[in-house]
């Protein structure tokens, strides 16, 4: 299991594959509890790149500190998002153009939007 990524208020969780397999399967409850958190149940699970980070976990294990992140806020003890790197650092399509580089990507869910979330999160990430 990887280690959460701390900021002020929110704990990134890393999603594994039981995670992945869960979510792709519909089964929120047991996500939640291999995540230790509520999974709001309007959280649009369809938009996340479930499959997509599943299919690179099972290609390279490796990977996995780098890709999908459920946003937690450890207050609340809930997932307000999630975030990630779209592949570990230097990736071969951005090699020649843009050496050095990342890519990331997040979504915060509609209810927790506007409260600085997206900035903790990228933040606390890059960090």
């Amino acid at each position: 299991m990887c280690l959460a990524v701390k900021s002020r208020r929110l704990e990134l969780r890393s999603m594994g594959a039981s995670v992945l397999v869960a979510l792709l399967a519909g089964e929120r409850a047991r996500a939640a509890r291999i995540l230790d958190c509520e999974i709001p149940a309007d959280l649009p699970l369809q938009d996340m790149p479930l499959a997509m980070r599943f299919d690179q976990l099972r290609r390279d294990p490796s990977v996995q500190p780098w890709l999908l992140r459920a946003m937690v806020d450890w207050s609340l003890g809930t997932m307000v998002g999630y975030i990630g790197f779209h592949s570990p650092p230097h990736p071969e399509s951005l090699e020649t153009s843009v050496p050095d580089v990342v890519e990331l990507g997040y979504t915060v869910h509609a209810p927790f939007r506007r409260q600085g979330y997206a900035t903790e999160a990228v933040l606390a990430l890059m960090h």
